[in-house]
Parts: structure tokens; C-alpha cells; sequence
């Protein structure tokens, strides 16, 4: 239930991004004692210390929050995290029961959501209890930071369940899967993204022609800035005073 950031430094916690982090929302607190009889961070540190060596590492755990509060948890990490080398890592096991069909179903519905990359449909089918992990809002609330950090892929590693591992069938049976959540670094040939340069010309476009048709009754000539502002595209406006809206028009 735990949801992790690692930054490579070493084995301690990095007391300086924890603080950053919590100075982003007030929804998150800083409780030690919330960690005392937690043991997912110890599932997963070995493996970190085999594949990392050194690092640093701030743990976030999520009891039951609601969509809205795993958003902005998310968002709180992403924005820390934005200009730093970091993992992102949502500890969980999956289905818990007594059938080895229902694990598989179950999971086949947990990891088919994640791998949809739909945080709010993964929330919302674990409400249901149509999906199942202990630490679904951990993932919730990491894949909304992998996305607000770039990610645009999720990739299923591995899927199984305690049954598939021992060789038996029957009795207690609980899932597991890795899935990791990436930047493809591919963008859509059609993609409308704009670089930084371009939106500041339509804004300066758009705020001259307010102002010269209020000040003369007229509409300046605009020369677009490249030959993609040039095409014929639908555009939306939005007027603000002092932070309220005023108006828009599409």
C-alpha cells in the first residue's frame, strides 16, 4: 500500500523531497508511526538495492482515499519530482481468495486497466471490487504521476499468482503482476501540440485583435509564426479580469 520514490543517492530517507512534497497539498500529512507494522517497503527495497546499489527513498502510504485525493497526490509527486532523476513505484499484491479462476478473471480485470493506463477507470473499477489490490490506491495514484511526468505507455511485464508459482491448485491463492508506465518517446504525426513559441504568438495574436477591434473597430493582420499556425484549425478563447472569467467564444 505503499507508494515510492527513489531518488539515486543512497539507502536513507530524503528528508529534503519529502518535505517538498508535502508543502504541495494539504492532504498529506507526515506520519512516521503510519509505517511502524508496514512491510511493503521491505518487499521491495532488496530488489532496489540489487539493481540500484545507492538511492534515497520517500514512502507515501494511502489508506482509502477517494479518486480526487489519489489526483492530487499525484500531481504533488509529479510536480516535486519533475526536474529529478527518480522511480516511481506502487507496491501491491492483487487478488487475495480461496479460487484459482476467480484470481485469474479478477486479475485479468486489474492488470487489463492498468495496462489501459486509465487512472480513474482503475479507481473506479477498484470501488466496484470488480478490480482487487491492496495497494490500488498507490497505483491510482502513481499512474497519475507517470503521467504528468510524460509517461504514455504502460508495458505488462509479468503476470502470475501464488498457485501458478507453487505448482498447485486450490487453497489460498493471491496475484501478482509487474507493469511498467513509460514514455514511448513517439508523438502522433497529427498531434495539435504547440511548441512554447507558437502558443505565445497565438496569445499575442489574440490580444492585439482584442485590443485594436475595442480601441478602432478593427482587426490587425496577423502573419503567423510558422506554417502550422498558418492552417485553418478551430481555435477557443477565454477572456479573464483579475483572475474570474469574463468570456469565451470557440
Amino acid at each position: 500500500m505503499h507508494h515510492l520514490i527513489y531518488e539515486v543517492v543512497d539507502n536513507a530517507i530524503d528528508e529534503a523531497l519529502a518535505k517538498a512534497i508535502l508543502a504541495q497539498d494539504k492532504f498529506l500529512a507526515d506520519m512516521p508511526g503510519a509505517h511502524a507494522q508496514e512491510h511493503s517497503i521491505e518487499v521491495e527495497v532488496p530488489f532496489l538495492q540489487r539493481v540500484l546499489g545507492s538511492f534515497k527513498i520517500v514512502p507515501i502510504m494511502l489508506l482509502q482515499p477517494t479518486f480526487d485525493q489519489c489526483e492530487r497526490v499525484g500531481r504533488a509527486i509529479a510536480k516535486v519530482a519533475k526536474d529529478k532523476r527518480v522511480v516511481l513505484l506502487a507496491s501491491s499484491d492483487l487478488y487475495h481468495g480461496d479460487s484459482y479462476d476467480d484470481a485469474n478473471r479478477i486479475d485479468g480485470v486489474s492488470v487489463g486497466l492498468m495496462a489501459e493506463f486509465d487512472p480513474q477507470a482503475f479507481h473506479s473499477a477498484l470501488e466496484r471490487n470488480e478490480a482487487q489490490a491492496c495497494g490500488g490506491n498507490a497505483i491510482t495514484a502513481m499512474m497519475v504521476a507517470a503521467r504528468e511526468l510524460g509517461a504514455d505507455t504502460a508495458v505488462v511485464l509479468a503476470q502470475t499468482n501464488s498457485n501458478d508459482v507453487t505448482g498447485e491448485r486450490g487453497g489460498y491463492c493471491v496475484g501478482y503482476s509487474a507493469v511498467a508506465f513509460v514514455a514511448s518517446g513517439k508523438k502522433s504525426e497529427e498531434s495539435s501540440d504547440l511548441t512554447e513559441q507558437e502558443q505565445k504568438s497565438l496569445l499575442g495574436i489574440a490580444r492585439n485583435t482584442v485590443e485594436s477591434h475595442i480601441r478602432s473597430g478593427k482587426s490587425p493582420e496577423a502573419k503567423p509564426l510558422t506554417s502550422r499556425l498558418a492552417e485553418k484549425r478551430g481555435a477557443f478563447v477565454t477572456l479573464h479580469e483579475r483572475g474570474e472569467l469574463r468570456g469565451c467564444i470557440g
